[in-house]
């Protein structure tokens, strides 16, 4: 892989944590909460979703490419710091 590819990479882990952390600080100025049970299967699911196929054929998508898979590894990352604070 070349530099400027990590580089991609970083930078979608980046969005996605921020992407997340964003959201985080609007549902809360907006009162909403999440239960950590909630929190904890979408970590779950981000963290699948940033895994390779299983396969060598890409599975047919409609619509839009998916995001990198750094991008839902940053995702994950802005869930658990937000269940460590709020598990105090």
């Amino acid at each position: 892989m070349t530099d400027s590819g990590s580089d991609d990479e970083s930078l979608a882990y980046r969005q996605g944590y921020a992407d997340m952390m964003r959201m985080h600080d609007h549902a809360q100025r907006r009162g909403w909460s999440v239960p950590e049970r909630l929190i904890v299967r979408e970590i779950l699911r981000l963290e699948h979703s940033a895994l390779p196929p299983r396969t060598g054929t890409p599975v047919p998508t409609l619509g839009p490419r998916p995001y990198p898979a750094d991008w839902y590894r940053g995702r994950a990352a802005a869930l658990r710091e937000i269940l460590r604070a709020m598990r105090g």
